[in-house]
């Protein structure tokens, strides 16, 4: 069974908030939904404390998530560091319509905020194989600013790889769509700004097996100071087993002797 990936719901915050909803959209039945966002706090410099999206009446897991433990702080002024986070549900079989919700401060803080969500069908298990994240201030604010994240082990040939990244990016602009090597580029599922401060953007490929496990953003946007990258490999759904072969007899005739 193929992938496949649908863009969901998405949201910016037109000003600094405390946590951010996005629109309100229907899922798949039956699919993983992702739920990816970058946040960047309004001149302070409390540390992130991501919590658990909520919407859908779903139960999130963390995938993975970067800046909390790590001050990555817009061209390394305190007060302006980014954070963002990967959570997944498993929907329901009937599905309906719902905002997410997103928090990186435990709704203690302000902070600019964008998040995009998908939902896939054709996966085995809500369960990554695999995830890695990075991250770096940017030294001096740079309109040419790239960011790379380096899988662990090569993916499975057919699974499926995510990719968000998201980045202060004070002259606005998105992320540019990703490249795992040469010509082996990401599908985009969504990218959105927030007031020209902080952006954030959703890929995906299908592994072929000739890709690099280093994937590249080669552009982050516009007056980047810093930025977070966050991969993960979904594993894809077996085929099922192959048909049964028929039954072969030999039907012998009846012979009536008079």
């Amino acid at each position: 069974m193929a992938f496949s990936v649908t863009s969901r719901h998405s949201g910016t915050s037109g000003t600094s908030a405390q946590t951010l909803a996005t629109n309100s959209t229907t899922p798949t039945a039956s699919s993983l939904f992702l739920v990816g966002w970058a946040s960047e706090t309004d001149n302070n410099a409390t540390a992130p404390s991501q919590q658990t999206p909520t919407g859908g009446g779903y139960s999130y897991s963390l995938v993975d998530k970067a800046g909390d433990a790590t001050a990555w702080e817009w061209n390394g002024t305190s007060g302006f560091r980014i954070a963002g986070g990967l959570y997944r549900a498993d929907v329901s079989g009937s599905p309906s319509a719902h905002t997410v919700t997103v928090d990186s401060f435990s709704g203690t803080t302000v902070a600019f905020y964008s998040a995009v969500c998908l939902d896939i069908t054709g996966h085995s298990s809500s369960t990554p194989v695999q995830t890695k994240i990075n991250g770096a201030n940017v030294a001096a604010a740079s309109d040419t600013a790239s960011g790379t994240i380096t899988l662990n082990s090569t993916p499975t040939t057919s699974n499926l790889v995510i990719a968000v990244f998201g980045a202060g990016a004070d002259g606005g602009g998105l992320p540019a769509v990703p490249t795992a090597g040469v010509g082996k580029t990401f599908t985009q599922v969504n990218a959105v700004g927030s007031l020209a401060a902080c952006n954030v953007g959703m890929y995906y490929r299908v592994w072929d097996g000739s890709e690099s496990t280093t994937i590249t953003c080669s552009d982050l946007g516009q007056q980047v100071g810093n930025w977070f990258g966050i991969a993960a490999e979904i594993p894809a759904a077996a085929d099922g087993p192959p048909p049964t072969a028929p039954s072969l007899f030999l039907i012998r005739p009846s012979i009536r002797i008079a």
